[in-house]
């Protein structure tokens, strides 16, 4: 097993960023996000790699590079609109990333593994998922990048989620204000059962700024 681990007070305490288990043959090229780090003065970062039972192995890491705002979301930014997506033959506004791990899909009706995902969209007919099942490996992103909008006085997303299964990794919302660096306005972890559940976030930042999702 490789990790990743970070500290944010120079080494005192440490918690996994990434972590791949298993075997395979070939070098893979990885990104692991570290926004939930912004404002850390004294971040520090390390490799840690546990021995399985089989006694023949080989563990390696080569070309790292730790850099910010590697991927560029779209640029076009209009006012004051509001947002109303739903996904009915489309991804709308929003868009894949193309440099991340994994790709959102649209789907109608219930998701193809056994105990997992929703029986069929919360609005619509259809609705985006990202099958966190196998050979989905620990660490591996799906980013789906929303529009942005220069926005003047109070605003609030709105959104309904579904996280159901044992395998269940991570969702976030992140945002970034003027091409600053991307920081989580929402994150959850785990199994969440099987409903669609609501998330409202207040959005509050100076009158027109420019905020990207």
């Amino acid at each position: 097993r490789l990790s990743l681990q970070g500290s944010r007070d120079g080494g005192g305490a440490w918690l996994p960023i990434w972590m791949s288990t298993g075997k395979s043959s070939g070098w893979f090229l990885t990104n692991v996000n570290l926004t939930s780090y912004i404002g850390v003065e004294d971040l520090q970062l390390r490799f840690v790699s546990l021995a399985g039972f089989n006694p023949s192995g080989t563990v390696a890491v080569d070309a790292i590079l730790v850099d910010a705002n590697i991927i560029s979301p779209p640029a076009s930014c209009p006012g004051n609109v509001a947002v109303n997506s739903g996904f009915d033959g489309s991804f709308g506004e929003w868009a894949q990333s193309p440099s991340d791990d994994r790709d959102w899909q649209l789907k109608s009706g219930a998701t193809p593994s056994v105990n997992t995902g929703p029986f069929g969209a919360a609005q619509g007919s259809q609705y985006i998922y990202f099958e966190t099942s196998s050979p989905v490996q620990t660490g591996d992103e799906a980013i789906l990048y929303g529009p942005c909008r220069n926005l003047t006085g109070n605003w609030e997303i709105t959104f309904k989620y579904h996280m159901f299964g044992a395998a269940m990794g991570t969702m976030r919302l992140q945002a970034r204000v003027n091409n600053g660096f991307w920081f989580n306005l929402w994150s959850l972890t785990g199994d969440q059962g099987n409903a669609w559940r609501q998330a409202t976030i207040p959005l509050s930042y100076p009158n027109g700024a420019k905020v990207e999702f």
